[in-house]
């Protein structure tokens, strides 16, 4: 019977089974054989094991938790931000007001004339200057029609004159009813000179029949 005792013990012992999971603290579980067991010493040491066990679970219970790390970054905002300055349009440059009026005066002396408009209407807009011009300040020297554009050469006895008397220019009668504009060149070097300027009608829209 004694070693039958024995032998109960040790398939007592041999039949413990601990369950741990490493980092949730799972709770230990302990599974006994089924076999017949008997009092005395089988009790005493698995009592033993089962204060061990107890103990592990205290100390996986008691580990620190672990802080997570700090969220990982990321280049996207600033490529998109690269990407929107890409996309900004330009500075628009700032236009020499001198240099524009010349280049529309070269696409008017490359235009062709229209016989059957240009007459015409040379007429109208020497007829309306000669109206400004009867108040004195200026003199009308030519007008000269093209197909769309025409020029108006214009004269003052200084340039100091056309400094102070172009406006009259922008308040002529306009019958002909084209766009028209008059930009005056830098200052010669003898400002006591008669001084002439151009004065750039354009009559597209006119023609085109937009207003």
């Amino acid at each position: 019977m004694w070693r039958s005792a024995v032998w109960a013990v040790g398939g007592l012992l041999t039949g413990i089974a601990i369950a741990l999971t490493v980092g949730h603290a799972a709770v230990p579980r302990v599974a006994r054989d089924v076999g017949p067991v008997r009092a005395g010493a089988a009790t005493a040491d698995t009592s033993a094991l089962q204060r061990q066990i107890d103990e592990l679970r205290q100390a996986i219970l008691a580990r620190p938790a672990v802080a997570p790390g700090p969220p990982a970054t990321s280049s996207q905002p600033a490529a998109a931000s690269a990407s929107s300055a890409a996309r900004q349009p330009p500075v628009a440059e700032e236009r020499d007001p001198v240099v524009e009026h010349h280049k529309a005066l070269d696409l008017y002396a490359q235009e062709g004339s229209d016989p059957a408009w240009a007459p015409a209407t040379e007429k109208t807009i020497l007829a309306d200057l000669k109206t400004a011009a009867s108040a004195g300040g200026f003199d009308v020297r030519t007008v000269n029609c093209r197909t769309t554009m025409c020029v108006a050469d214009i004269q003052f006895p200084t340039y100091g004159n056309a400094r102070t008397g172009w406006s009259r220019l922008m308040g002529a009668p306009n019958q002909s009813r084209c766009a028209f504009e008059i930009v005056l060149d830098p200052a010669p070097s003898d400002t006591g000179t008669p001084f002439s300027t151009q004065m750039l009608y354009n009559c597209e829209k006119i023609r085109s029949g937009e207003y």
